[in-house]
């Protein structure tokens, strides 16, 4: 699972970072694959770090339930 989220201006699959550099006026450089690079605030960085963590939890629980013999 993949999932695409729009933070700030951007629309982007949030697992298909390659690299993030920071850079010295406060913004951030994201690297994503096929040379595609998108430059955050330090605002939309968070945004990205808080949906990051909300994926891992909604992942957390779907194994769990999938775990349990749920099905969906």
């Amino acid at each position: 699972m993949n999932l695409v989220k729009q933070i700030g201006r951007h629309e982007f699959p949030l697992l298909s970072i390659v690299a993030i550099i920071k850079q010295d006026d406060g913004n951030y450089e994201f690297h994503l694959p096929y040379g595609v690079r998108l430059i955050l605030t330090a605002d939309e960085k968070r945004q990205y770090d808080e949906a990051l963590v909300f994926h891992a939890h909604v992942l957390q629980v779907y194994g769990m339930c999938k775990s349990a013999g749920l099905r969906g």
